[in-house]
């Protein structure tokens, strides 16, 4: 049974784990108003179980006023915070796989939260489509 809570091990904080997921060799698409960044990795020691971690960011360039960059951040993570059943079940099945995730917000207007959580939810289905696809391989 999947929390639904957003902990401080969930949130991409470390400067060097957000240098790996930006390289370059990450796998990116757009689910508007969403742009989504993810790369997975799996490690030796498989007994370990790595939850995803969340990047979220919303440009200053977008929403001049921190209020608003703010309301948008927090509908992201609450959005988060409850469809990612999807995504914490896959890791859990494949233990030892490391998934960090950017959360990108690109619309130009202020969002409603059910528009988040429908690009969020189809989102979060397809990069756990594309994993078990490359892991079937």
């Amino acid at each position: 049974m999947v929390k639904h809570s957003f902990t401080k091990q969930e949130r991409l904080c470390s400067l060097s784990a957000i240098e790996w997921l930006f390289d370059g060799k990450g796998r990116a698409f757009n689910a508007h108003p969403l742009r989504i960044v993810y790369k997975a990795q799996t490690e030796e020691d498989e007994s370990t179980v790595h939850l995803p971690q969340i990047l979220i960011s919303v440009s200053k360039k977008k929403f001049h006023n921190a209020v608003d960059r703010n309301r948008t951040k927090r509908l992201i993570r609450e959005a988060y915070r409850l469809e990612k059943a999807p995504l914490a079940a896959f890791c859990e099945e494949n233990k030892g796989c490391r998934l960090t995730v950017a959360l990108i917000f690109i619309g130009n207007a202020l969002p409603s939260f059910e528009e988040i959580r429908q690009a969020l939810r189809s989102s979060l289905a397809r990069i756990v489509k594309s994993l078990q696809h490359e892991n079937a391989l």
